[in-house]
């Protein structure tokens, strides 16, 4: 699936692919991950450098939290636990990546979303 955008008047798009996880070593994950899917989301962005900073937010709705899955809420990064960032993937025009694992009677409902580094009104990044 192809999503096209505009920001800051530049066009993009993000093109998003879900697969069958086949060889979990592949993709760096666990034999756990087999048959799940995976998915792969790519900015593209016609900005460059410090324009084309670009953040993931991932929030996820789950039968097995609190809420009962009436809430979205933040989808833990656990490669950076300490972090205060809503990102899970940050940089320049970036790729998230997103392979789940759970083998529960589980139901879950992703939404991810490619967030610009917003310019101060002034335009000045350093503050």
């Amino acid at each position: 699936m192809i999503v096209s955008f505009v920001c800051e008047g530049r066009a993009g798009s993000v093109e998003a692919t879900v697969e069958r996880v086949d060889d979990s070593a592949a993709i760096g994950q666990t034999a756990e991950a087999r048959g799940f899917p995976c998915l792969t989301a790519r900015v593209a962005y016609t900005g460059r450098g410090y324009d084309a900073m670009f953040g993931w937010v991932q929030s996820v709705r789950s039968t097995d939290d609190a809420a009962g899955s009436a809430v979205f809420a933040m989808d833990p990064f656990v490669l950076f636990p300490d972090s205060r960032s809503p990102y899970c993937y940050f940089g320049l025009a970036p790729t998230l990546f997103d392979s789940p694992v759970a083998r529960m009677a589980v139901r879950q409902d992703r939404e991810e979303y490619p967030l610009p580094q917003t310019r101060p009104p002034d335009g000045d990044r350093d503050q």
